[in-house]
């Protein structure tokens, strides 16, 4: 039997066979997930290879997560600047240098040995991160304003204890931004990727996602975090100019521009998402 990953279900079914990735759904939840024996899951080569394309583009995630802060004061309705961060998975450390830049007491954690490597040359972050999963011992005392996951809980297989571990180092008025893809239309999404080959060898998402989202089950997964739902949000790249600069190489072709616009106006760019924000409070 397979255990769901969010709710603790064991009724669970293969919803989609694809190669070596096995995708189960839960009866009860209806989540979407990587069955914990989807042989991909243990295929470190590739999941590297996936990953070394995302840390060559440093400057475009500099574009991306400047749109990101702002974004995160708009939502929050706070001042990203002089409070103490903590930022779980930073990746190549875009987000982190314009934190520090804008004088923030920030600390981060990256598990993944192929950002590492990157980090640990940069002098601004490389005395900031922790070269590890999240562990508690490491930020002893610590109390954060701010909490920060991006593209992170869709890689846990036990999302809910991570969340449960943060609430020892939030404030009493911290907050936790969580940003996850949006898989809803997986059938869909997954097919284009398949064809196009967007992860190497053709899947209908990320071999390294363990949880595939829907706008639904990550509505359902804040509701039982044990957390207050401060905001709920769907970002779309096609409703967000930034992104779509750094998509197009900042060069956004007329018709784009014109498709863009339609899908803002008629608010279908919220249905085709690209990644669903939850702002948590204690």
């Amino acid at each position: 039997m397979t255990k769901c990953p969010i709710c603790g279900f064991f009724k669970t079914k293969i919803y989609w066979k694809h190669k070596d990735m096995i995708i189960d759904k839960c009866d009860g939840c209806q989540t979407l997930f990587q069955d914990p024996k989807s042989p991909v899951l243990n295929d470190n080569e590739l999941i590297t290879q996936i990953y070394e394309q995302y840390k060559e583009s440093f400057e475009n995630h500099i574009s991306i997560n400047i749109s990101r802060i702002e974004k995160i004061e708009k939502i929050t309705g706070i001042k990203v600047k002089n409070l103490k961060i903590l930022e779980i998975g930073c990746g190549n450390g875009a987000l982190g240098s314009i934190l520090i830049d804008k004088k923030n007491d920030y600390w981060a954690f990256e598990a993944y040995p192929v950002f590492q490597k990157e980090l640990a040359r940069n002098k601004k972050l490389s005395d900031k991160v922790f070269f590890s999963q999240f562990d508690p011992q490491k930020i002893k005392g610590g109390n954060f304003d701010l909490i920060i996951a991006n593209d992170v809980i869709e890689h846990l297989l036990a999302p809910l204890t991570l969340l449960k571990q943060l609430r020892d180092f939030m404030k009493e008025k911290g907050l936790i931004w969580i940003e996850v893809p949006d898989e809803s239309y997986i059938e869909i999404k997954g097919l284009i990727r398949i064809i196009t080959k967007m992860y190497v060898k053709g899947y209908p998402t990320n071999p390294d996602h363990k949880i595939l989202f829907d706008k639904k089950t990550f509505l359902n997964f804040l509701k039982i975090s044990g957390y207050k739902i401060k905001n709920y949000e769907i970002d779309s790249v096609w409703g967000d100019k930034e992104k779509l600069s750094v998509v197009f190489n900042g060069k956004i072709p007329f018709y784009v521009k014109t498709i863009s616009e339609i899908l803002k106006i008629t608010s279908l760019d919220k249905i085709i998402g690209a990644s669903i924000i939850g702002v948590l409070e204690k």
